[in-house]
Order: C-alpha cells, then sequence, then structure tokens
C-alpha cells in the first residue's frame, strides 16, 4: 500500500507522511536497521544530513553547536518561540521525531545528533507539535550524557509546557498527537533524575491511555512498557505487576508492537524466575546445548521459560542490531545472577551489559546497572578470597554454599558476546575490584545528590559491603542500617529486603548469630511481601537456622540450649520464643518518647534477660567522646514490678558498682560475671563487697561509635544467669536500644525547637496561617489572628479541602466584592497548587486592610496534601508607597520623552549642521590646495601656514564624517556588506598608506601573520577603516621604540573547536604613551577624550574607537585594549570571524 501511495505522489512532502507510517511498521516489527536506512535517505531528500559512522567528536561538535543557539536564551522562554510554518522543515521534524526510538535502541551515536537537530530547527524556524518531545529528548541527553541534571530537568519541565501552551492555543490535535510520546519520556528518562521513582507511574499510564485515544499506538506501547519497568525496580508486589504485565502483553499483541512486546515478556519472564514459575516439562529442549556447562540449580539465572526464551531471542536482538534489547537481558541476568548468589557469573553478565550500556542511557536503569556492578564485585572477592582487608576472613568458608555456584555467562557465541567470560581469583584484585566500585560510586553518589530518594541507599549499601571488604565492621554496621532505614523510607521493598540480607550475612560472618537472625527475618519477609518465592526458597536453603522459626529453651540454673521448632526437650522448664523477643525488640523500635521508651526498654530488658533488676544510665551532656563522661541512672526497675522509675538522673554513688561502669564506659565493652564476689577484676569494689551480688551483666549502648547509654543487669538468687544466649538477646534489644535513646532525644530536641519556632513564628511581622487538609485552622500567628480574629477559629465541616475562610470578610482590593471562594486564600494550596495573591482586602468594620497573601501545599511522602500554609502580610504601607511611585514613574516618563525628544533635536543638529559645514570645508580645501599649487615650489611662512590650514580643515572633515558616521549607526541605517575578505591584504593597504608617517617618526614596524591566508567575514571597506584608525592611533601616540602587527587563529573556548566557531585575530601592540587602567572603562564612550597632555595635543572628539567598535560588532567580531598604565603601550586586538 505504502509503495503504490509514493509511486503516485508527485511531491516529497507528500510522501513525508507515508514514509512515517513506513518507519513506525519498521519499528513494530523490530527492523530497525531498516528504519534507520529510510529515515536518513528522506532526510537527505529535505537537506537534512547526518554522518553515516558519528563519532564521539561528532556528537561533541553537535552538543556544542545547540549550546550556541541557546545561548542567551532562557529555556522557559523557548515555549514563546513562534510556530514552525516552512513545509520542509515541519517535514524534517517528523521524521527526525518518527525515528527517534530506532536510533536509540540501535544506533545511540545517532540518537543525540538526531536530537541537536530538532532542538536547532525548532530556536531557528520556531516550535512544531514534535518540538516538545525533542526537548524531552534533550533532556534526556543533559541527564545522562552531559550530567547537566538540573538543565536537562528544565527541558523536561519545558515540554510539558509546550504541550500545555499548544493545547491553550486552540490547537489540541497537535498537542494530544505528541502528548504520548512526550510524556512518556520526560516521565521515563527525565522526572526520575529528580523525582521519586513512584511519581512517574501515573503520567506513564496517563501517556499510555494517549497515545491509544490519538492513535499513536508506537508512543502508548512504550508508555505501557515504561510503566511496568518502573513498577518493578521501586518494588511492586510481583504476582500484581505479572497480572498488569499479562494485560499489556495482550493489548501490544492487538497493536502489532512486536518490539516491545519481546521486551515486555523479558521482563515478565524475569519475574517468573523469581516467583518460582518455571517452564513446563517439555520446553526445556533448546537448552541443553546452551546451559551444558551449568548445573541444574542455574535456571533461576537464565531467562528461558514459557515467555522469553534466551537461547533463540539473543541472535534475533543480535541480528537487529538492538542494543538495548541486549542490554536489557544482561542487565536482568546480572541482578538475578547476583540474588542467587551466582557472584562470578553476575560479573560476567555485567561486563557484557556494560558493553551495551549505550543502549539503555538516560533510563533509571543506568544507576541501577553501576549499583549492581559493584556489589557483585565485592561479592565475588569475599566469595573467592580467603582474606578481607587486613587479614579478615570473607563470606566464603561462612558461606559454602555461596562460594561453590556456577561461574561465566551462556549466550550464543554470535557477534562479540562471548559463550561465557571466567572470573577466578586470580583474575581479579581487590585494588582493581575497589577502583572500579569507587568508579561506579562516584557516579552513584553524584546521582544520590539530586534524587536521594531513588538513590541514597544504594550508595549507603554498596559502601557498606566495601568497608565488609576492608574489614572495617563498625563503619560497615552503620551504613546497612543507614541503607535499610532509606530503602524502607522510599518504599523500595526489594531493596530492603537486599539491605537485611547482606547484613545478616554480616552479622553472621562475625559469629553474631542472633543479630544475623534478625536481620535474616527481616529480610526474609521483605521479599515475601515482594512475592520472590524464588528468593524466598533460597534464603531457606541456605541459611534455614536463621530465617526457621526458633525457640530459646532455657534449662534450670540457666544452661541453654537452641533447636529448631521440630525439637523437643522433656527437660525444659522455661521457654522463650523468638516472637516475643521480636515483639520487644518492635515495642522498642516504635518508641520516641524519651520516658516511655526508658519504661519499654527496663521490662523488656528485665524479662528477656532473666534480671532481678535493672538499671539504665545515660551520659551527661558533656562531650561523650571525652574518657571522663558522666554517666546518670534515668530508670530502674525490678522483676514482678510493672513500675519503672525513669528520668531519675541520679549519680551512681552506693547504688551501683562504679568501677565496671567505667570499665565499660572506656572500653565500650560487655562484661559478664557469673559470680560477682568470687571472679572476676572486680571483687574489690566497694559494691560488691557491700552487696555481693552474684550475677551481673554490663552492657553498652553503642550507636554510630558513639556511647548512648549503659545497661546494668543483676540476679542475687542464682549465678551465671546470664548465658551466652541471654547475652545475644541483650545485644540485640541493645543495639536497637542505642538507636531508640538517640532518636529520642533527637524527638525531644524536635519538640524543644518546635517551640522555639513558635516562638519565631508569632514574633514575625506577617501573619501566617497553616490549615489542615480539611480546611480548617491548624494553626494561626498573633499577625494572623489581628487580621482575621473569630474566622481562624475551627469548626467541624464534613467539606474536605474546604478553607473555614470562607465566611471571612476577605474582599477584592478597592471594591465592595467578595472574593470568589475558589480563589479564597487556601483553597488553592488544597488542591496543590501554590501561589501568591495581590488583590485582597480585609474589612475590619470601617477600616479596609490591603494584603498580600501566599499559599503552598505541604505533602506527605505518599504525595498526599496534609496542611495548607497561607502567609498574610498588611501592604497598607507599600501600597500607599506605590502610589507615590506611579506619581514619581510618571514625572519620570515626562523627563525621559523630553530627553529623548532632546536627544533627537541634537542628533538632527549633528546631521544637518555636518552637512551644511562639509560644502564650505570642501570649498575651502579646495581653494588652499589651488593657491599651494600655485606656489609649490616656494618654502616661505605663507606657504607653511596654508598647508597647516589644508590639514586643519581636512581633520574638520574627518570629524564631520565621523559625527555622521555615529548618527547613522544610531539611527540604525548604516549597513554592512560581509564577504569573506583576505585580512592580510586588506592590512598590507592600510600599512602602505601609514608607511611615510611610520617613517617619519623612525618607528620600527614588526609583523607577525599567521602561516596561512587569512579569510574573515567582513565589509572591506569599513574593516580597512577600523584598522586604519586603529594604527594610525598607535602611530600618533608613540614616539619611538615599535609597532607590531600580529595575525592568528584562535578558538573562543578551551579545547579543540570545530571551523566554524574559530576567529581570526589581528592585534596591533604599540610602545607609546599607554593607558592608565582607571582610564580604560571610557575608551568606547563617544565624545569622551582621555585626560592628559599627549592625548588632548593629537585633537579628535572621542568617537573614533566608538565607531570602530560599532563597525567590528555589526561583522560579527569584538575589539578589546589593553594597557598595563602609562607609558607601558597599549594592544588593541580584533576578532574576526573565519570565512
Amino acid at each position: 500500500m505504502t509503495a503504490v501511495v509514493l509511486q503516485q505522489a508527485n511531491q516529497l512532502l507528500d510522501k513525508v507522511k507515508v514514509y512515517e507510517v513506513k518507519i513506525q511498521a519498521y519499528i513494530a516489527q523490530n527492523q530497525l536497521t531498516e528504519a534507520m536506512e529510510t529515515a536518513l535517505a528522506v532526510l537527505q531528500l529535505l537537506g537534512v544530513k547526518f554522518p553515516t559512522q558519528p563519532s564521539k567528536w561528532d556528537i561533541w561538535r553537535g552538543l556544542l553547536a545547540t549550546k550556541l543557539a541557546l545561548t542567551g536564551k532562557r529555556i522557559e522562554d523557548l515555549v514563546n518561540l513562534p510556530p514552525m510554518r516552512q513545509p520542509d522543515k515541519l517535514a524534517a521534524m517528523r521524521i527526525l521525531s518518527s525515528v527517534m526510538s530506532a536510533a536509540y535502541f540501535a544506533m545511540p551515536e545517532m540518537m543525540p545528533l538526531i536530537v541537536f537537530k530538532q532542538v536547532n530547527l525548532s530556536v531557528k524556524y520556531g516550535n512544531a507539535a514534535v518540538s516538545a518531545s525533542a526537548y524531552s529528548s534533550y533532556g534526556l541527553i543533559l541527564c545522562d550524557f552531559c550530567g547537566d541534571i538540573n538543565t536537562g530537568y528544565r527541558f523536561g519541565q519545558l515540554a510539558l509546557s509546550l504541550l500545555s501552551q499548544v493545547k491553550a492555543k486552540n490547537a489540541a490535535n497537535l498537542a494530544a498527537s505528541t502528548k504520548a510520546k512526550t510524556w512518556a519520556n520526560v516521565h521515563f528518562f527525565v522526572k526520575p533524575w529528580k523525582d521519586h521513582l513512584n511519581s512517574t507511574l501515573q503520567p506513564l499510564l496517563e501517556a499510555y491511555a494517549e497515545g491509544l485515544e490519538t492513535g499513536d499506538l508506537q508512543a502508548a506501547g512504550y508508555a505501557a512498557h515504561n510503566y511496568c519497568i518502573h513498577s518493578y525496580f521501586s518494588g511492586k508486589e510481583l504476582s500484581k505487576l505479572q497480572a498488569e504485565m499479562a494485560t499489556y502483553s495482550e493489548v501490544l499483541t492487538q497493536l502489532k508492537q512486536e518490539r516491545t512486546l519481546q521486551m515486555n515478556k523479558l521482563y515478565r519472564q524475569v519475574l517468573l524466575n523469581l516467583q518460582e514459575q518455571r517452564s513446563p516439562q517439555g520446553q526445556n529442549h533448546h537448552l541443553r546445548d546452551y546451559q551444558q556447562c551449568y548445573s541444574e540449580q542455574d535456571h533461576r539465572c537464565y531467562l528461558n521459560g514459557k515467555l522469553y526464551q534466551e537461547s533463540q531471542m539473543l541472535g534475533q536482538h543480535q541480528d537487529a542490531k538492538d542494543l538495548t534489547a541486549i542490554c536489557v537481558l544482561y542487565f536482568n541476568k546480572l541482578i538475578l545472577s547476583y540474588l542467587f548468589g551466582f557472584y562470578q557469573q553476575s560479573v560476567a553478565n555485567a561486563t557484557i551489559a556494560q558493553r551495551h550500556l549505550e543502549g539503555l542511557r538516560g533510563s533509571i536503569i543506568i544507576p541501577l546497572f553501576h549499583f549492581y556492578d559493584s556489589l557483585a564485585r565485592l561479592a565475588m572477592y569475599g566469595e573467592s578470597s580467603q582474606s578481607m582487608g587486613e587479614g579478615k576472613k570473607g563470606w566464603g568458608n561462612e558461606l559454602a554454599d555461596a562460594g561453590t555456584r556456577g561461574r561465566g555467562d551462556a549466550g550464543t557465541g554470535r557477534m562479540e558476546i562471548p559463550h561465557t567470560i571466567s572470573f577466578t581469583p586470580q583474575s581479579v584484585s581487590l585494588q582493581s575490584i575497589l577502583q572500579q566500585v569507587a568508579v561506579n560510586q562516584k557516579k552513584l553518589k553524584k546521582w544520590a545528590d539530586y534524587a536521594p530518594m531513588n538513590h541514597l541507599h544504594k550508595f549507603y549499601l554498596v559502601e557498606a559491603e566495601r568497608y565488609r571488604i576492608l574489614g572495617r565492621v563498625n563503619q560497615a554496621a552503620e551504613l546497612y542500617d543507614r541503607a535499610i532505614a532509606l530503602a524502607k523510607e522510599h518504599e523500595y521493598l526489594q531493596e530492603e529486603a537486599l539491605g537485611n540480607e547482606l547484613a545478616g550475612k554480616f552479622y553472621l560472618a562475625q559469629g553474631k548469630t542472633t543479630i544475623a537472625r534478625a536481620y535474616m527475618l527481616e529480610a526474609h519477609y521483605a521479599y515475601l511481601k515482594w512475592g520472590a518465592v524464588a528468593k524466598i526458597k533460597d534464603l531457606e536453603e541456605r541459611y534455614l537456622q536463621l530465617v526457621a522459626p526458633t525457640k530459646i529453651k532455657i534449662k534450670d540454673r540457666g544452661s541453654v540450649k537452641t533447636t529448631t521448632a521440630s525439637t523437643t526437650n522433656s527437660n525444659c522448664t522455661e521457654t522463650l520464643d523468638l516472637a516475643t523477643v521480636m515483639q520487644a525488640y518492635q515495642a522498642i523500635s516504635g518508641e520516641i518518647i524519651l520516658d516511655n521508651l526508658l519504661s519499654k526498654l527496663m521490662k523488656s530488658l528485665i524479662q528477656n534477660a532473666g534480671a532481678e533488676k535493672g538499671f539504665l544510665l545515660l551520659p551527661t551532656k558533656t562531650k561523650q567522646e571525652s574518657n571522663n563522661v558522666t554517666m546518670l541512672i534515668e530508670a530502674a526497675g525490678a522483676a514482678g514490678s510493672e513500675q519503672v522509675k525513669v528520668l531519675l538522673s541520679l549519680p551512681l554513688n552506693n547504688y551501683l558498682p562504679t568501677s565496671i561502669i567505667n570499665y565499660v564506659v572506656r572500653t565500650q565493652e560487655t562484661v559478664v560475671l557469673n559470680d560477682a564476689s568470687r571472679e572476676g577484676y572486680f571483687t574489690q569494689d566497694d559494691y560488691i563487697q557491700q552487696y555481693q551480688p552474684q550475677s551481673i551483666l554490663c552492657c553498652p549502648l553503642v550507636n554510630q561509635g558513639n556511647l548512648s547509654g549503659i545497661i546494668y543487669l543483676e540476679n542475687n538468687l542464682t549465678t551465671s544467669a546470664f548465658t551466652p544466649d541471654r547475652l545475644e538477646i541483650i545485644k540485640l534489644l541493645s543495639s536497637q536500644a542505642a538507636i531508640s535513646i538517640e532518636n529520642a532525644k533527637l524527638y525531644s530536641e524536635l519538640r524543644a525547637r518546635e517551640s522555639q519556632l513558635t516562638q519565631f513564628l508569632e514574633a514575625i511581622p506577617v501573619g501566617v496561617v497553616v490549615l489542615a487538609a480539611n480546611g480548617q485552622p491548624y494553626y494561626s500567628n498573633y499577625q494572623a489572628k489581628q487580621l482575621l480574629g473569630k474566622y481562624l477559629l475551627a469548626t467541624a465541616t464534613s467539606s474536605p479541602k474546604v478553607s473555614s475562610l470562607e465566611k471571612a470578610p476577605i474582599y477584592i482590593a478597592e471594591t465592595n466584592q467578595l472574593y470568589p471562594r475558589e480563589e479564597l486564600i487556601g483553597v488553592r494550596a488544597l488542591k496543590g497548587e501554590s501561589a501568591t495573591i495581590n488583590d485582597l482586602a480585609i474589612h475590619q468594620g470601617d477600616q479596609v486592610v490591603p494584603v498580600q497573601s501566599w499559599e503552598t501545599p505541604i505533602f506527605d511522602e505518599q504525595g498526599n496534601i496534609i496542611y495548607a500554609i497561607v502567609a498574610l502580610a498588611d501592604i497598607t504601607e507599600r501600597k500607599q508607597a506605590e502610589a507615590e511611585r506611579i506619581v514619581f514613574m510618571g514625572e519620570l516618563e515626562t523627563k525621559n520623552i523630553a530627553l529623548q525628544e532632546m536627544n533627537r533635536i541634537k542628533d538632527e543638529f549633528f546631521k544637518n549642521t555636518s552637512h551644511e559645514l562639509r560644502t564650505p570645508l570642501n570649498g575651502i580645501i579646495g581653494s588652499i590646495r589651488l593657491i599651494l599649487d600655485e606656489f609649490c615650489d616656494d618654502r616661505n611662512e605663507e606657504v607653511e601656514l596654508l598647508q597647516q590650514a589644508d590639514q586643519s580643515a581636512i581633520h574638520l572633515l574627518e570629524i564631520i564624517d565621523q559625527i555622521l558616521e555615529i548618527v547613522k549607526l544610531k539611527e540604525g541605517k548604516f549597513s554592512v556588506e560581509i564577504q569573506p575578505t583576505n585580512l592580510h591584504g586588506c592590512l598590507t593597504e592600510v600599512i602602505d598608506e601609514l608607511r611615510s608617517r611610520i617613517q617619519h617618526k623612525s618607528l620600527q614596524l614588526q609583523r607577525s601573520y599567521a602561516p596561512q591566508p587569512l579569510l574573515v567575514l567582513a565589509d572591506f571597506t569599513s574593516l580597512k577603516q577600523v584598522l586604519f584608525n586603529i594604527i594610525e592611533n598607535a602611530v600618533k601616540f608613540t614616539d619611538s621604540g615599535s609597532i607590531t602587527v600580529t595575525t592568528k587563529i584562535q578558538s573562543t573556548i578551551e579545547g579543540e573547536i570545530p571551523e566554524e566557531i574559530r576567529m581570526a585575530v589581528v592585534e596591533i601592540q604599540d610602545t607609546g604613551i599607554g593607558i592608565e587602567p582607571s582610564q580604560q572603562n571610557k575608551l568606547f564612550q563617544p565624545f569622551i577624550m582621555l585626560d592628559g597632555s599627549t592625548t588632548r595635543s593629537q585633537g579628535g572628539i572621542g568617537l573614533g574607537l566608538v565607531i570602530a567598535q560599532k563597525f567590528i560588532e555589526l561583522m560579527g567580531g569584538s575589539i578589546t585594549i589593553e594597557s598595563a598604565g602609562t607609558n607601558q603601550g597599549t594592544t588593541v586586538a580584533i576578532a574576526l570571524p573565519l570565512g
């Protein structure tokens, strides 16, 4: 069909729409090379050419040219560019837009050039409908290729603004035709660099719906698929996501979007692998050759199932030269191999994925790749090395199962992708791994600076693993917790699970089984919520002793035995369920009020440790780093008593053994005494001597390396009461207690600061009102109450998001009309808008108070509006000042008009007077020369006087010409004819005309020209006049020495620069009188003569340099003058574009 239409169409522009359809059909069928070839051929016919094999230099040059085109233009103002009208440019824009995705997938080096061309066409010829999509793609390039995330984000916002403007201009069909693609681009490639990944999901769904509605099926397919990718990586529950993706698969099949369907199935297969839903029996016969070197256990790391067969699809991706698909495949294999413990295979997959990473530029996968690449490399080293840092053990011995897994990667052996890549301990070193991790972390940290909600927990988790490898256990422990907390806060469920799993492995390697168990249980639970059944089974297979339901069985006299739930023991007299410990753990972690926390903590510790009594000591507010820190008793409790005394602030005195407390403060080590009065280093302590305690446990609470407190427990009924397992429980609870105490202190400080902030708000001279989500006043300061009084009292209402201020006497300024309810203060903020209102007036009886308001919404982490903040300012004085200003500005405008008229009269006078003077002056000059011709051989005094008169008349004529030229320049009537001009030839003519004057003053003329002839874009006559004036000035103001003329090629910026932006520079340097630095800023001001007898004696009216500057600027060049000072000479540099 397309062939028939193309054959019948006469004009190229008539065929463009058909070519668009043809290109999109190629892309839908995954014939990316054919799509590119078709588009490039059509573009060449439209006069748009690209290099056949673009290099990085081509991309760099295109970026620089685009930046130059945008120089001096505010990004947000590009929305106001006029509409593009030229049919051939519009056609080119459409073809460029249609082939963008094919370039991204198959020729990533061509994609930036296409974007640059679209942006340049838009800036030069105006905005087209597809310019919005082009601006969003330029935002992608800036965010990823250039790392300029702020500017890239602004271009994304520009794209959305342009859509809105096109729609507002009654061109809704044009806006709709490009909305799907633009929204998909902005929210997949630009927004995640600064916004939470979750915030892109709804806009991507809207783009999908828009594409279906407008018939942009390709954009609809991309939007749906990108929604699924972001849902997966933001931690959406897998079974729900699988159901959604199945629906989109059906739609993509109906839309015949074959390539997007393939990618959709690839990701669905990843989900099936995680969900432990393997391919049915009988479908695995394709895999025998493909996986012959790997065990059956590896199936979770290969995407061979009922939805996607990598053993078949990889070849298709390579044939289509689909870099994106290849990268997506190996990137997901990297993650799967890592999650299931095949670290060498994971690094091999990462290596292949990295070769094709250009195919995923701008996407969220870029930071994710660097995250998992670092984790895999660190894990591989820990697995294969017998040492960690300075002789520390890795996980190899502790987790032997993980160390014996498969290695390498499987492929089809086609193209550059090898069948396997093997990494062995001999082929890697800690230094090389740390170097690569450092490169990855530098990038991840930069991205985290812009979007901490997306990347900061990833950065901390890699840092924790790095510290683990280096043996710096304290730093590692702290960063595991920080990474887990941030992942949880920002709802990255799978990465919260991973963080807990890695922390559990870390503590297991340290021999801290109880703490490891707590983290592994959290990991198990998070993977369960995510729906990763295969990963749950993996944890249970490798760490059954950690994740199985566990009870701690305590026999008589405190003997302990730990067994799994299936073990029984008839001799047990006490059973402590781990659930009880976890309940206590959660109770402590959930409390932020300090006295409540101390009470719960003491009860939990005494109950779970089997203590008779217990004390909690906290440091005083002296520096905690000091070894002489003073501890005070802040809580005390006893077994069998519900009452815990808190916030006592009692000194130790005779309550506790001070020698033990001081030891724990100094060493931050736990002290356990099985029979305190008879054994150990502390038997001579006064307290122990007096009270003869039997079992003592004294444990430090340490958070981030700082001592937060000390737990002291006693049991005087039996010796050896605090067994190793009880000690593990205490350590587990105390680790959380240290964090909770710090949090409670911070909360207490926060409340104090909140009180202080309230004092500040009460003191400021602006009214502040905080409205709750239902529109009722939540807080108002004194100034607000002065303005609105009783209307700030909260009233019951069933109408959500309606401000209770709607009954307040708030009017439109300077009228008796009540302010519209829908625009009343607070209403817009409760709808999610920020607004400033300048036309408010509050009526207070007979008094009218003009008011300005500012309002903004406050959102919670889920994006729901929870408050609206409104600021109100009494602007009575400002209104009075504005009225006075209006009067003043009116007077100023009148004076300005009068001045402009005077300037006009002055210029007219100059022009008329100059014309009137030219005629008699020419007559005078002619008469003088006739007389001189008569006395040409005489040398008497009269002849010399006539010659002086002739020179003076010529000088006056030159001044008149300058005045006329400056008037023409001011009126914009002076034009130049720009054409390639021989700079050296122009200089030669000027120097020949001035040679006699140079020789007359015995000056040396030195020339240093560029070796090649220089053609500049200039008006020959104007350039010659400028050069004549400059060199003539040099001769005038140089009594002895030399004048040097130099020409060269110079770039405007550093580095190797494209030919079109290089400049030719001519420098005229003299050894004359120079210019004082304080005078140099006056050089280009008209009618200004610099101070000094020498300059005055040379004559002139101060217009020569002004005219020279104007001429040079008209020719696209610049002129600068430099001098070190009086008698230091002067250098004039003129830069002109090369022709």
